[in-house]
């Protein structure tokens, strides 16, 4: 079942009641608005999935669910790497003009790799999904960092799409959710749902590509 965009319920925030979680959250980045929508809720508890935010309804905003947001987590030990994918969902993603209308709904990520997933876990490096590929930070580029959570912004360039790109600004924090402390109904829809004609990052095929491709960079 779909619902409308500012209808989806979040789940609550992970609880840092084992060293991975705490990991998840001390790493959680931040995220400044530059343009666009505001992050949503994708599914809720029982598998309700958001139907996004058609461009044609131009006077609907979308700068914040009265519900609550979301950003989603999902972690793996892949070849040695300990990496957390980040990912969040957005309503619209709206072109600026002919022939390009936009599109309703749209994920964007990014992987955090770390040392390990202690409580005592170093940041080694941040991937981020961007408008054409992938780009890798140090933990030393100090300008892009509040304590341990890196700054992304949302924004665009002309005749393109949105994106995840490093910035100085503040931004805010989203509640955490886990892959692993999703219900069952909730994973099964983002195993298969298709967002606009894509699958969520979260889904366990395309995570683990990303993850392969992301740790290249």
């Amino acid at each position: 079942m779909t619902l409308d965009f500012d209808q989806v319920a979040p789940f609550p925030e992970v609880q840092p009641d084992n060293e991975m979680y705490a990991a998840a959250l001390r790493f959680k980045p931040q995220l400044h608005i530059s343009n666009g929508c505001h992050p949503y809720p994708a599914v809720n508890k029982h598998g309700d999935t958001s139907d996004g935010l058609s461009v044609w309804r131009i006077f609907t905003t979308c700068k914040g669910s009265p519900l609550g947001s979301q950003i989603y987590g999902r972690m793996v030990e892949q070849g040695g790497h300990f990496v957390i994918l980040y990912a969040l969902f957005f309503p619209r993603d709206r072109m600026v003009s002919l022939p390009w209308f936009g599109h309703h709904s749209g994920w964007e990520h990014l992987f955090v790799r770390l040392s390990d997933f202690t409580s005592n876990a170093e940041l080694l490096s941040v991937t981020v999904k961007t408008q054409i590929g992938y780009t890798t930070y140090g933990p030393h580029e100090a300008q892009y960092m509040d304590g341990d959570h890196f700054k992304v912004k949302y924004t665009w360039l002309v005749h393109s799409q949105h994106f995840l790109k490093a910035t100085t600004k503040p931004g805010e924090f989203q509640d955490l959710i886990m892959w692993s402390n999703m219900t069952k109904e909730a994973q099964d829809a983002l195993e298969h749902t298709k967002f606009f004609g894509s699958k969520s990052p979260l889904s366990t095929k395309k995570f683990h590509r990303l993850v392969a491709k992301a740790l290249k960079h």
